[in-house]
C-alpha cells in the first residue's frame, strides 16, 4: 500500500450530470493524455452517492507534485454543492483518516497547492463545520 499523507478535495469546476460523472471525468483525463484515465480515486454526486474512481493503491492523477502520497476527492458541481455531498465528504474522510491514520489538518483544497480556487469552498470552514472531531 502506499504511503498517504494528504487528503486533496477537488471541484469538478462543471456541473456533470450525476450518472455520467465517472464517464465524463474519466474522458477529460484521458483526452488530457493520462494513461491511467480518471485521476481522482473518489467522485461525490450531487445526491451524495460515492463513485469510485482510480483505486486508492495506484497513485492519483489530480495534484501535481502531490500525487504520489495523496488521495484524490473530486465533488460534482463548480461553485454550489449540496448538503448530502458535505456530509458524503466528511464521512469518506473520517474513514480515510481512519485508515492512514491522519490528522483532519491532512485534509486541503487543491487551492492550498496551486493557483486555482478548486474546490471553489473553503475547506477549513467545511472541516470546521462537518470534521468535529
Amino acid at each position: 500500500m502506499r504511503l498517504i499523507n494528504e487528503i486533496i478535495i477537488h471541484c469538478a469546476a462543471a456541473n456533470i450530470r450525476d450518472n455520467d460523472l465517472f464517464e465524463i471525468v474519466n474522458q477529460w483525463h484521458l483526452d488530457r493524455g493520462w494513461s491511467g484515465g480518471c485521476g481522482y480515486h473518489f467522485l461525490i454526486r450531487k445526491d451524495g452517492g460515492l463513485v469510485l474512481g482510480r483505486a486508492i493503491n495506484k497513485i492519483g492523477a489530480h495534484a501535481k507534485g502531490h500525487n504520489r502520497n495523496s488521495i484524490g476527492i473530486m465533488l460534482n458541481g463548480d461553485k454550489k454543492f449540496t448538503e448530502h455531498q458535505f456530509k458524503a465528504l466528511a464521512k469518506l474522510c473520517y474513514n480515510m483518516l481512519g485508515t492512514f491514520g491522519l490528522s483532519k489538518d491532512s485534509i486541503i483544497g487543491h487551492y492550498v497547492l496551486a493557483n486555482k480556487t478548486c474546490p471553489n469552498f473553503d475547506v477549513d470552514a467545511w472541516k470546521q463545520r462537518y470534521m468535529v472531531i
